[in-house]
């Protein structure tokens, strides 16, 4: 679908609809991804996949001046890569933890802040 988006947005066909296409697809692509993550022994490769679509969604937030695909991407990301670190590298230590929530609520803060501002100086 987003295959199909593009190429209508680069020949000048239904280019309002572009955007409504790409959210559809970043929301459906991330919310199987996610899944995947949560459902099987291969979150791995699931994290590839959100990774890769976190890859996606950054260039289209720039070219779409998006900040919504900015924050799918961003929160995907987080959700898979919280997921992993419990799962695989830090099981049982709570200070860890701790720590790390702590860190990432302050770089959602961040994220939020500057991105915002930056799509807002940009229009």
């Amino acid at each position: 679908m987003a295959l199909v988006a593009l190429v209508l947005d680069k020949r000048q066909i239904k280019r309002h609809f572009t955007f409504t296409y790409l959210n559809f697809c970043l929301l459906i692509f991330f919310v199987a991804a996610v899944a995947g993550v949560f459902i099987g022994k291969l979150y791995g490769i699931f994290l590839l996949l959100i990774y890769g679509g976190c890859v996606f969604a950054y260039y289209m937030a720039r070219t779409q001046q998006s900040f919504l695909f900015m924050l799918y991407a961003f929160l995907a990301a987080y959700i898979g890569t919280t997921y992993f670190l419990a799962e695989v590298v830090i099981r049982e230590a709570i200070e860890i933890w701790f720590f790390y929530s702590i860190a990432s609520c302050g770089a959602f803060i961040y994220f939020i802040v500057t991105f915002k501002n930056h799509f807002k100086q940009q229009s």
